[in-house]
């Protein structure tokens, strides 16, 4: 980029009005006035030079990217991804708006969440909305304050709901879940046969499967349950426990290499919190219990 901008700014020498006009935008403040002598004074060796470290931008260069994983669908309301449209959602706007801030350009990068982790320790992608307690290695991985705190709960069908205060009532139950995520409280259960598990990709999926009759349950985020109720046509067909399974606090997850962002990053959030921006974000897409502002 240096080079590039000497090149380009020497090969200017004989186009003063150019330079001049540069010079004027970058520093439009008028401290320094295109017509003063010293134009004619400064060598033109250093004038490219000059050029370029006046219209530096602070924090991160103007071109560097950071790359997020969306999964496969997204993962409304946190992630909404829809074919040629940006991705918005809670945690896209929230990055957007800090990265934006510290010069960073964002792109999303649809992920498989199995393959999360090995594209972001090869620097194939920079960063993903993650819990830690999803990650069997975390301390491979760099991770900001928490964004939300959210929590699983147990959806049945409000036609034949289930009570569910602790995992012992889904002892002969069919419990939806999705492919590839762990639930430690549930394990024991569906190791010993005593549950039975039957998984899907998709949230989406995994509600169809609740009312076809396919499932008992399912175990799913309170916030995505009653988004997709909203956006699916099924509000009124589920209920959703009043009693977490689990719970957690969700941030990003990034490369080792993106330290001295994830400090800037902790530091805007922090300000969020206390000046409503972060609340005002939330309410953008839902009214959602429990997905409120967490407490660091």
């Amino acid at each position: 980029a240096l080079h590039f901008a000497m090149v380009r700014w020497l090969g200017a020498k004989e186009e003063g009005e150019t330079v001049t006009k540069c010079l004027a935008t970058c520093n439009p403040t008028g401290y320094i006035d295109p017509h003063h002598e010293m134009y004619t004074v400064i060598p033109m060796r250093f004038l490219g030079l000059f050029v370029f470290l006046l219209c530096l931008k602070p924090a991160f260069g103007a071109a560097e990217t950071m790359v997020l994983a969306v999964a496969p669908g997204g993962y409304p309301p946190f992630l909404i991804a829809v074919p040629g449209k940006p991705v918005v959602g809670i945690m896209a706007d929230v990055l957007r708006e800090i990265a934006t801030a510290q010069g960073l350009r964002l792109k999303f990068v649809e992920t498989p969440q199995m393959r999360v982790e090995t594209t972001i320790l090869d620097r194939q992608v920079d960063a993903v909305p993650r819990a830690k307690e999803w990650v069997s290695q975390p301390d491979r991985f760099l991770f900001t304050d928490s964004v939300l705190r959210l929590r699983d709960v147990i959806f049945s069908r409000a036609k034949h709901p289930v009570l569910f205060r602790k995992p012992d009532d889904l002892i002969g139950k069919t419990v939806g879940t999705h492919l590839g995520y762990s639930y430690p409280l549930l394990e024991p259960f569906f190791r010993s046969k005593r549950a039975y598990r039957e998984d899907a990709y998709y949230e989406k999926s995994m509600l169809r499967m609740l009312q076809a009759g396919r499932t008992d349950v399912v175990v799913m985020n309170e916030a995505v349950g009653l988004w997709l109720m909203k956006t699916e046509g099924l509000t009124g067909q589920f209920i959703a426990s009043e009693t977490e399974l689990e719970g957690y606090e969700y941030r990003f997850m990034m490369g080792r290499q993106w330290s001295k962002f994830v400090t800037q990053f902790n530091r805007e959030l922090a300000q969020m919190k206390k000046d409503g921006r972060l609340a005002a974000i939330v309410g953008r897409y839902h009214q959602i219990p429990d997905a409120k502002p967490a407490i660091r």
